[in-house]
């Protein structure tokens, strides 16, 4: 569909794309001309931002998007991304071959942790064995279930995980790593056929199944540096001791990815939805309390992938990993803001039927059912809201609407009013296929006081609550 210029369209190579996508379908051959022609026009990163913060980067180039948007090569040196890239290749099967023989070595001689570190080893290639024989996002069945995507995932994450002893392998690194295998495989299937001139730099960083597994690691490892707060369990500070050998000294608190939770439910949503966050924190009680934590930690840790469908998964990293600047003003600018301001919104979607719970467990059973709205539906509104707290206002007053419609008219009135486009449904789950709407419409009651149809409904709503008033009068 045809793309429409939003203000962070900042160079005229943007908006030369979005006549472009009106006249051609991208994913094909033309995406590696286009980009061919950014590169030499010295606003390739820009125009790929400038699609990514609209959820909008074609699968053809979201890897390479990807990655320099992550500068695992850097975006300024074109002349030396081939050199980069061999070289990364060739220092990521050293890593390999030390990890695999580091675990064969643990195997054989059962060394415990205050030796060589072995047993770790061994208990991080087992969690991640096991991970790996449940790894079933949303919408890709069981691709990952075949023994060399199997073996090809084991490899980074122990490769990983050796090299990179804190936080070291966490649960949910996995699926991290599931989706961006996913995205090089789209790309490559996109652009097998299509060919670039033999002197582009574009060459080094198109996919290639040969060298699949040592390019994937690279972004998985600039990646889960963005993402290490929420995985880091041990909040150590280095200190000196008095020899002046830096020491990890433990700090008492909850970890980093419970404070992100706790903060979500608090004040960043107290100031988007002051009544929501009252209501939550009122079930207070031990046993009956919302701990953010149950239901928001794997919102953070996992980017929100297990409430898409893995192809939206992808759509809404681009915006994420599109770099500050091209995501419009107030836009999140690190990774975990984007997340935080997501989680707020989700929440707030959710106000009606959490307002409605009369128990914690009730509320907490709400959040654990939660299906996202499409991407750019979501990375858009919590763009807005991370800029400006009170742009939440407009849905939560939508929202109130939606409820005192749903309070006088069946639902299958409802059904067929929302059906024909006179009052906007709540936000549709991510799986259905659907067309993207405007900007607002989602929270747009059509049917304003020009419209016949929303006079009829405000005179019904009205009629109603007088009719409860006088009942209660006389009685």
């Amino acid at each position: 569909g045809t793309l429409v210029a939003s203000s962070c369209s900042t160079t005229d190579a943007a908006a030369a794309l979005t006549v472009q996508r009106t006249e051609r379908k991208m994913g094909t051959e033309p995406d590696l001309v286009w980009l061919q022609e950014r590169l030499e026009d010295d606003a390739l990163v820009s125009s790929l931002a400038s699609l990514a913060s609209r959820c909008a980067c074609p699968e053809a180039l979201r890897a390479t998007a990807w990655r320099l948007f992550f500068e695992v090569v850097d975006p300024r040196a074109p002349d030396d991304w081939a050199a980069t890239v061999a070289s990364q290749r060739e220092r990521y099967r050293e890593m390999r071959d030390g990890a695999m023989a580091r675990l064969a070595e643990a195997m054989e001689e059962a060394l415990d942790d205050e030796s060589e570190g072995g047993a770790a080893v061994e208990d991080a290639a087992d969690q991640i064995r096991a991970d790996l024989e449940r790894c079933f996002p949303e919408g890709a069945g069981s691709h990952f279930m075949d023994p060399a995507r199997q073996k090809t995932m084991f490899h980074i994450l122990l490769a990983w995980a050796v090299n990179h002893e804190r936080p070291g392998y966490r649960q949910g690194m996995h699926e991290l790593l599931a989706n961006l295998l996913w995205v090089f495989e789209k790309s490559f299937a996109a652009t097998a056929i299509a060919v670039l001139p033999p002197e582009s730099p574009l060459n080094a960083l198109r996919v290639d199944l040969t060298f699949l597994e040592e390019d994937v690691y690279w972004l998985f490892d600039k990646l889960v540096d963005k993402w290490t707060p929420l995985y880091d369990n041990n909040l150590g500070l280095l200190v000196q001791d008095d020899n002046n050998i830096a020491k990890t000294k433990k700090k008492n608190g909850p970890s980093l990815v419970v404070q992100a939770c706790e903060r979500v439910q608090s004040s960043r949503l107290g100031e988007a939805d002051p009544e929501l966050r009252s209501h939550l924190a009122s079930f207070s009680s031990k046993n009956d309390a919302v701990l953010p934590q149950v239901y928001m930690l794997s919102w953070l840790r996992l980017g929100f992938s297990r409430l898409l469908s893995i192809d939206d998964v992808a759509k809404l990293w681009d915006a994420f990993f599109a770099p500050p600047g091209f995501n419009g003003f107030g836009a999140p600018e690190t990774l975990v803001a984007w997340l935080e301001s997501c989680a707020v919104l989700l929440l707030v979607l959710q106000r009606e039927k959490l307002l409605r719970a009369d128990t914690g467990a009730g509320c907490l059973q709400i959040l654990l059912r939660v299906v996202s709205p499409e991407p750019l539906f979501l990375s858009r509104h919590a763009r807005r809201l991370h800029g400006d707290r009170a742009s939440a206002a407009p849905i939560i007053a939508s929202l109130r609407t939606q409820a005192n419609l749903a309070a006088v008219l069946p639902s299958w009135l409802l059904s067929i009013l929302g059906s024909v486009g006179l009052v906007a449904a709540a936000p549709r789950p991510s799986y259905q296929p659907r067309p993207v709407p405007g900007d607002d419409s989602y929270f747009t009651i059509l049917s304003s006081t020009s419209n016949v149809l929303g006079r009829v409904l405000s005179f019904v709503y009205t009629f109603n609550e007088c009719s409860v008033s006088c009942s209660c009068l006389l009685k």
